[in-house]
């Protein structure tokens, strides 16, 4: 019996039309297309027992995708991967509280679903950034559920297919890593990270020719760990003029922007006290203010915590209005 359940989002491998550069697969006509089924608006709340009904149903799907993939070998590769060094620039999505980090020589775009898409010189890798609204409270678990049955009628190789459970930046995530038989016999690998806070879901997704995936996933790797969701912290439009304030004049380097983040997650795994971490912290502000601000919005309370301490004995004016928006948590 099939089952027809409101996904969250659709994944459609189509050919792109006219004037339409590729997103993956030089000289073939393979793009991703994300369409938005179902917005919170038309998805109404369902009594419990409908959201019972539909947990049981999503249980029910054939695990042939999400169990085919080696997921101790994908983890090992992940994990193996060294965080590049490289000039980034920091995205924002003040309307759906979403910042990040990427390399600064990736050119920026409008994706064709409103969202944002970012592309180096090859024209055969693309990141795309995904924002979807999904019933509050309904969670990562049924938005993947929704994903990987839109997979079951797209040209992905159910054998390659990888899904995992991630922690990061403090959040749960979900990767899906998976080959798209594309037109033409290009072989394209997809890297996609999934988390959801409250009514939205986020995504960001990672295309390119199976030979240029070692290359370009460390890079992703980098982006995926310098990821802010301000719903799952602390964060408003006030922070943001004010860190422009305060981070004015500072040029961060890729090595404090990768320390601020191995400093927080040694907080967040235990591995570091909070004293420590509140001095190596102390010591990115001196540094550069505008690689440590940000952890006064982490996902932890912790990390927000240890930073804020940091944040007091740093020594621009202008930390007095952030410490004091900072307290507010």
């Amino acid at each position: 019996m099939l089952f027809l359940l409101p996904l969250p989002i659709e994944l459609n491998y189509s050919s792109l039309s006219a004037g339409d550069a590729p997103l993956a697969g030089a000289g073939s006509d393979c793009g991703i297309e994300v369409k938005e089924m179902c917005k919170s608006k038309n998805c109404p709340r369902r009594p419990l027992s409908w959201i019972l009904l539909l947990c049981l149903v999503i249980a029910c799907v054939p695990a042939a995708f999400a169990q085919s993939g080696d997921r101790a070998a994908r983890a090992a590769l992940w994990d193996g991967y060294q965080l590049p060094a490289g000039k980034f620039a920091r995205f924002v999505d003040r309307q759906n509280g979403l910042s990040f980090r990427y390399p600064a020589d990736w050119k920026q775009g409008p994706g064709r679903n409103g969202g944002t898409v970012f592309k180096p010189a090859s024209q055969t890798v693309s990141l795309i950034v995904i924002i979807e609204e999904i019933p509050d409270g309904s969670g990562l678990a049924n938005y993947i559920s929704g994903v990987m049955q839109s997979f079951r009628s797209e040209p992905i190789k159910p054998e390659s297919v990888t899904v995992r459970r991630v922690m990061s930046g403090g959040l749960e995530w979900s990767e899906i890593a998976h080959e798209i038989e594309a037109p033409g016999g290009v072989a394209v690998r997809q890297t996609m990270w999934f988390t959801a806070v409250g009514p939205r879901a986020y995504g960001l997704a990672l295309s390119a020719q199976d030979g240029e995936m070692e290359t370009y996933e460390p890079v992703f790797k980098r982006v995926v760990s310098s990821v802010h969701v301000g719903a799952a912290g602390h964060w408003n439009e006030e922070y943001e003029t004010l860190r422009a304030a305060f981070t004015a004049g500072s040029d961060s380097t890729p090595e404090s922007e990768i320390e601020a983040g191995r400093v927080a997650e040694a907080l967040r795994t235990g591995r570091e006290s909070f004293a420590s971490s509140a001095g190596r912290m102390a010591g990115l502000f001196a540094a550069s203010t505008d690689a440590a601000i940000d952890l006064v919005t982490d996902a932890d309370p912790q990390v927000r915590a240890a930073a804020i301490s940091a944040l007091g004995k740093s020594g621009p004016s202008q930390s007095v209005d952030l410490l004091i928006w900072a307290l507010s948590d």
